[in-house]
């Protein structure tokens, strides 16, 4: 859409320090050069990966975490993501206008390789090498599937969770799948049905299934071909493909390549320093200059004693704090005094301690690779899918198996239920994957809806006991647990004027 497209040079000035607005990037295209050459699309394609430092850390991990039901808000914290911790976002608010844009920029960039590659097959009088044909076919995939990764992340944020039945009609995204900022109002895109949404991710998945040939390896900076079964692992399990969802998760438990860790050492280090055997892939972070977002800052704070959000006692409560290998990596203790001058020991949320291997810079404090995926989501997604299907013997196995390296000690579990096995491995997924941006579409998905519990210390929260803090509750039918679409696209594109989401 011409609004998304005439953000593409602010907001790329965003991701990238020292851009001035009258200058790209060092990465980036002018929008009227072709792409003629491998150098330019090696350009492009730098761009696209530097997008991965913003669109995979900070707020696009965080907003969704906060709103959900893991932490609380520290007495006098600073208000960061304070609209979404009670409830009142609305259409306007800027972060989420932020997280919109920044998806559709990388789109944009990806259409932008794409078309220029396509354009340039095309031709038959091209001067390029076999070799620099697959170069180019190579990076051709990797926009195919950052343009999946993207649009899937939007989808689960503004829309409502796919339901086959309803999914003709239920509204999704608007797609634009070429580059063309030069679109008039008249000429941009509605929003799609969920059902052509996620056709359209799907279908950039398989292609870039076709394109990618780099390998799987532990701890991969690139896009490789396990990185393309993984999101589609992620993406079926949203759809309730269930077998998809399966065979895609085992292809990846069955290679061999990336192992559970099962001591506590290890996995402290797979966190601080961001090594070990689980990353599939994993967002590079080389130096001070080319780094994520701070985003442990908001629980550990910058200023010792500024923490913003602490963890609540219901999510300390789902480790067995003396044998769970997790417990010591992703919380530690803490003397907390407030504003108010109350104070008490805490446990604070420590899973990005930031890795000072990249840059003993204060600006490189509680930044950390992400670890877009990993292997233990892998075995979560097939125990899931298992017990979607009613298969309680499946189901337990990848449960189990991930348990056994987690928990010292730990026996394997017969369930005599499926809803007993489903309420253990949405513990377990908690457990694992807390705040790495997947709970508050987790309990969209599950349609539970939204349920704080008790905080460590109703003296250090805001508010408690109020039910827009510590004692929130929302169900599944809640307008909020689907984000608005930000109200500059809605007044910038008429063909969504009377597609905004319900409640806003």
């Amino acid at each position: 859409m011409k609004k998304i497209y005439s953000l593409l040079l602010l907001v790329a000035c965003l991701f990238f320090k020292g851009c001035d607005m009258e200058k790209y990037p060092y990465d980036a295209i002018e929008e009227t050069q072709a792409l003629e050459n491998v150098q330019d699309f090696r350009n492009v394609r730098n761009g696209i990966y530097s997008t991965f430092r913003t669109i995979t850390t900070g707020s696009h991990i965080l907003m969704q975490e906060i709103q959900a039901d893991e932490f609380n808000a520290v007495l006098g914290f600073s208000n960061t993501y304070g609209d979404m911790y009670r409830w009142t976002f609305v259409a306007s608010s800027t972060t989420l206008r932020t997280i919109w844009s920044n998806y559709n920029v990388t789109i944009a960039r990806c259409n932008f390789l794409i078309d220029g590659a396509l354009r340039l097959f095309a031709n038959e009088e091209t001067a390029l090498t076999e070799s620099e044909i697959q170069e180019i076919q190579l990076y051709l995939g990797e926009a195919y599937f950052t343009r999946a990764f993207c649009h899937f992340n939007l989808a689960i944020r503004f829309c409502k969770s796919y339901d086959s039945s309803t999914a003709e009609t239920d509204l999704g995204l608007p797609i634009q799948l070429t580059y063309n900022p030069g679109l008039s109002p008249s000429e941009y895109p509605g929003r799609s049905s969920m059902k052509d949404t996620y056709g359209q991710i799907v279908e950039d998945l398989d292609y870039a299934s076709t394109y990618i040939s780099t390998t799987g390896v532990v701890e991969s900076n690139y896009i490789t071909t396990d990185a393309v079964v993984a999101m589609q692992a992620r993406v079926a399990l949203e759809m309730g493909n269930d077998d998809l969802a399966i065979s895609s998760a085992l292809a990846l438990i069955n290679s061999s390549r990336y192992s559970l860790i099962d001591n506590a050492s290890d996995y402290w280090e797979l966190w601080k320093h961001d090594t070990g055997t689980e990353a599939i892939w994993q967002i590079a972070m080389p130096s001070l200059t080319e780094i994520g977002a701070q985003t442990g800052s908001y629980f550990i704070g910058i200023v010792e004693s500024s923490k913003d959000y602490i963890p609540s006692d219901d999510l300390l409560s789902l480790y067995d704090k003396n044998h769970d290998i997790r417990f010591a990596t992703y919380f530690d203790t803490y003397h907390l005094t407030v504003a108010s001058g109350a104070s008490g020991t805490i446990y604070f949320f420590n899973k990005y301690p930031g890795n000072e291997r990249i840059s003993s810079d204060s600006r490189a404090q509680f930044v950390n690779q992400t670890k877009v995926f990993r292997i233990s989501e892998m075995y979560l997604i097939a125990a899931e899918a298992y017990a979607n299907k009613n298969d309680l013997t499946n189901g337990a196995k990848y449960l189990n198996e991930l348990a056994q390296k987690r928990i010292l000690g730990y026996t394997d579990r017969n369930f005599t239920s499926v809803d007993i096995l489903k309420s253990e491995i949405r513990d377990e997924r908690q457990r694992e994957l807390v705040c790495e941006g997947h709970r508050m579409m987790d309990l969209k998905r599950w349609k539970l809806g939204v349920t704080r519990t008790e905080s460590q210390n109703p003296d250090l929260i805001l508010f408690p006991g109020q039910d827009s803090t510590e004692k929130l509750r929302r169900d599944s039918n809640d307008p909020r647990m689907v984000w608005p679409i930000p109200q500059d696209e809605i007044d910038a594109n008429p063909q969504i004027r009377n597609q905004q989401n319900p409640g806003y």
